[in-house]
């Protein structure tokens, strides 16, 4: 038995690799399937990680963030002290056109003819 050695050129190896069409339509089917997939899969990891609440972390602020968040917190204090007494006050409920009015008519009764 002989070895034959076959020479083939580049032209003619590059058309018959594109020309096996069917292997590259299975290429774009099985990339077009799995990569969203594997992209999926990570990024619902990475949130399901995110959503785990992480009891030992505690968060240190600056003195300038610590005030900005106590002015926030005497704001809001105040704003409901505002709301109860706007609810509860008297003189925040008072409606004038609700109010009783007395009213008196005079007249003039004479004998002069």
């Amino acid at each position: 038995m002989e070895n034959q050695v076959r020479e083939i050129s580049l032209r003619h190896l590059f058309w018959k690799v594109m020309l096996g069409w069917k292997l590259w339509i299975v290429c774009a089917v099985l990339f077009a399937i799995l990569l969203p997939g594997v992209k999926y899969v990570k990024d619902a990891r990475a949130y399901k990680a995110a959503q785990q609440p992480q009891d030992n972390q505690e968060v240190i602020f600056t003195k300038e963030e610590q005030q900005q968040i106590d002015d926030v917190k005497s704001l809001h204090v105040l704003m409901d002290k505002n709301s109860t007494y706007m609810q509860e006050s008297l003189l925040m409920n008072i409606d004038p056109y609700q109010e009783h009015v007395l009213e008196l008519k005079y007249y003039i009764d004479s004998d002069y003819t």
